[in-house]
């Protein structure tokens, strides 16, 4: 007897679950407040994070610049050159020495890294200009080829005569003959070794520096200032000198006008100060504050829902064992656990049991039944009429089984016309069987399976009837295939499982052709359909170097042996499956998360859509060209010295803290230069493969090992399982729990 005021154990577990989430939910808003108070001061942090590497990237870039201007101006061929204007007959001066200068100041200027408009070096002793194009006068370089009201080509004669050393100008508004008028915004950089007789004089475009070292969204800008507090450049704008405020001795952080200001004081002298309106700062605490509402309120909502799903799966094997026990099914042991399902299990087990004798031997009279029509009760459940079938399990007469497989061509017939297509075939068979036999049934049982049972019939009929589907239908065979099965005559009902079972190894055995078939008896197909030892080592080989003509001669050579032997359909299919998986993960490993990539599976999806050996011929070549030209291109860039020890570190050190600081002291580089060098050679920056490599290490951890989500987290370097889940579906499209579960559905399944 079941007592009333036991909890169900629905009702326990859902209860637990309840009071576990409640407290959950406290921490959690305990935790939220804490948070929420200092998130202002952490944007503005983070603000000022930002205009501290923008002053670092700046510092060391006017380094490089800087570091330019000295080797050009000391270069033996623009000193000797300079000489020679001195002291020589221009008639009798050596151009060839110039032209070798120029094309130092070409290669110079046309450097991406220097964001340079041009490069020149200026000679006091015959006012002659060398730039990146070639050579001219002052005034023309200055007062026509980049024309300016302040830098024009009298000011720059008269810094010859200013004291050796670097000069950073304002920046201006400077025109262009190359733009017809056009102007851009250029910042002068000087350097003079001290004799007075040339100067060397990069023209930067600022615009572009800025806009790679700083990030100038939400109305954010970025002022430059030289020793002396004389504003050389602001980023965003008009150019219009900004109001910038006065910073007291020791002070970073100023707010005026609804604007926080924030400066830094490079090595070099210079003050950079970081402009952010204050609207922009309120827009990310809103922007985290609804964001952590909303976390918050799905992450309790998906904890409820969890909690009863999980309590109601927990609970319904409880369910149906009671369902077992009142439909007096197999006797179940009695756990006395002191829970009330268990108690009712307990009280009918005694019945079970007294009935138990009967059910077995009701058992055994309906066995041969319950044997012979596990097939007709399939065919039951897809709209029959039970009364057809009974008086057919009723009936002695022989009858015979034919099976029509339906095989659509590649994109003949669109996948949302298939079900339509297949009732249309449906109906035509039935009528053409119909017509020649008194009593027939016709079925669909799998989505591209019909089923013909007929009564009183020989094998001759039955042909006669399959080659005139063939007259009627065979011409549609641009659009699909079909293949046909009798089985041989049948006097026992009992007999049609087995019928049923020979029809569909006849099917299953169909070789490929281009033409309807039609089988009667079983024939003899190849032992083994994969490649040898030594092939599936050659293949492996050519794969992982990238030689696609290797790999298709292996792979052509194996579907003209497969052809030859007479394969059935599923071998080949079976094969084409195998080659194509050995594709896929060794491009994954060298080339893992890139569009091209996830492009290569969508071919790879279309096998199973193949119903010849050149279509599977097409396929495999289309798949094997475009994986090996992907390998080939992971290969050529681990070419490059830098990049190589680059992708090692990370191989070897991903799990680690790893920042751009590090591999850049690593490689005795600057950070800035490295990351616009990783993104030139590669295409990603940094956080780009750092993330990549360790996606691929979570994946193989999630199929490989029972790890949890946040050991594997830990295990590929993310100290916060936030982070690594944000990032992991970013990347697949699916959670860890639901990759996993998704892969290891795939493999049980394949």
């Amino acid at each position: 007897m079941i007592h009333g005021k036991r909890r169900t154990l629905f009702g326990r577990l859902l209860l637990s679950f309840a009071v576990l989430i409640l407290m959950f939910t406290l921490c959690l808003g305990l935790v939220y407040q804490l948070f929420k108070n200092g998130l202002q001061s952490e944007i503005i942090d983070a603000s000022r994070l930002e205009a501290d590497s923008a002053a670092e990237r700046f510092g060391g870039y006017f380094d490089q610049v800087g570091m330019m201007l000295f080797t050009l101006n000391e270069d033996p061929d623009v000193v000797g050159f300079g000489r020679q204007l001195r002291v020589q007959n221009p008639d009798t001066t050596d151009y060839l020495q110039a032209r070798k200068a120029i094309e130092k100041l070409r290669w110079n200027a046309y450097n991406s890294f220097f964001y340079l408009e041009d490069a020149a070096v200026q000679f006091d002793a015959s006012d002659l200009v060398l730039y990146k194009s070639g050579s001219a006068s002052s005034a023309y370089f200055f007062d026509r080829k980049y024309r300016s009201d302040t830098y024009t080509s009298e000011f720059w004669k008269r810094q010859m005569e200013e004291p050796p050393g670097y000069t950073l100008y304002p920046a201006m508004q400077i025109e262009t003959i190359e733009g017809i008028g056009d102007s851009k915004w250029l910042l002068p950089y000087r350097f003079s070794h001290g004799e007075g007789s040339r100067q060397t004089i990069a023209l930067i475009d600022i615009a572009s520096a800025a806009e790679a070292f700083y990030e100038q969204e939400g109305g954010r800008s970025l002022s430059i200032l030289d020793r002396s507090g004389q504003l050389l450049y602001t980023s965003g704008g008009d150019g219009a000198a900004p109001n910038l405020p006065t910073f007291a001795e020791g002070e970073t952080v100023a707010l005026r006008s609804d604007t926080y200001y924030l400066k830094r004081e490079g090595e070099d002298g210079l003050s950079y100060i970081a402009s952010v309106p204050a609207d922009h700062i309120g827009r990310q605490l809103r922007q985290m504050t609804e964001l952590m509402t909303a976390a918050m309120a799905g992450s309790i909502a998906a904890a409820l829902g969890a909690a009863y799903l999980l309590s109601r799966r927990l609970n319904r094997p409880v369910q149906r064992l009671l369902g077992r026990l009142l439909d007096r099914k197999p006797d179940i042991p009695y756990p006395d656990e002191g829970i009330a399902e268990y108690d009712l299990i307990g009280s009918k087990l005694s019945e079970l049991m007294r009935e138990k004798s009967e059910v077995r031997d009701k058992l055994n009279r309906h066995r041969s039944l319950l044997a012979s029509f596990g097939y007709i009760n399939e065919l039951k459940r897809i709209n029959t009429d039970i009364g057809e079938w009974e008086d057919f399990r009723s009936d002695a007469s022989n009858y015979t089984v034919a099976l029509h497989r339906i095989n659509f061509r590649r994109s003949a017939v669109p996948p949302a016309e298939r079900e339509e297509e297949i009732r249309r075939l449906k109906e035509l068979i039935h009528l053409l069987t119909s017509e020649r036999f008194e009593y027939a049934h016709t079925f669909q049982i799998e989505k591209d399976e019909i089923v013909s049972v007929l009564k009183e019939v020989d094998a001759e009929r039955v042909m006669q009837l399959l080659r005139h589907i063939e007259e009627v239908i065979g011409g549609e065979s641009e659009r699909f295939l079909i293949v046909s099965a009798i089985a041989p005559a049948s006097r026992s009902v009992s007999q049609f499982g087995d019928a049923y079972a020979f029809v569909r190894r006849l099917v299953d055995q169909a070789p490929l052709e281009e033409h309807m078939q039609i089988l009667t008896e079983s024939r003899l197909l190849p032992s083994s359909v994969s490649l040898s030892d030594a092939q599936e080592k050659e293949l492996r080989s050519a794969i992982q170097e990238g030689a696609s003509a290797r790999c298709l001669q292996l792979i052509e050579q194996a579907l003209d042996s497969l052809r030859r032997n007479g394969a059935g359909a599923d071998q080949v299919r079976f094969f084409a499956n195998g080659i194509a998986q050995k594709i896929l993960h060794t491009a994954e490993a060298a080339h893992s998360d890139l569009p091209s990539f996830r492009a290569l599976k969508k071919w790879a999806a279309e096998l199973p859509e193949c119903r010849t050996f050149d279509e599977y011929g097409e396929s495999l070549k289309l798949l094997t060209e475009s994986a090996c030209a992907l390998i080939r291109q992971s290969r050529s860039t681990d070419e490059e010295p830098v990049i190589a020890l680059f992708f090692e570190i990370l191989r070897k050190q991903y799990a680690e803290d790893l920042s751009l600081d590090y591999l850049s002291e690593r490689l005795n580089l600057s950070g800035t230069y490295l990351s616009a060098y990783i993104k030139e050679k590669t295409g990603l920056n940094f956080s780009d493969h750092l993330t990549s490599v360790r996606m691929q290490k979570a994946k193989e951890l999630l199929l490989s090992t029972r790890l949890n989500v946040s050991e594997i987290s830990r295990s590929v370097g993310y100290s916060h399982i936030t982070s690594f889940n944000r990032s992991f579906k970013k990347s697949t499209g699916l959670s860890p729990g639901e990759y996993r579960k998704q892969q290891m559905y795939r493999l049980s399944s394949g």
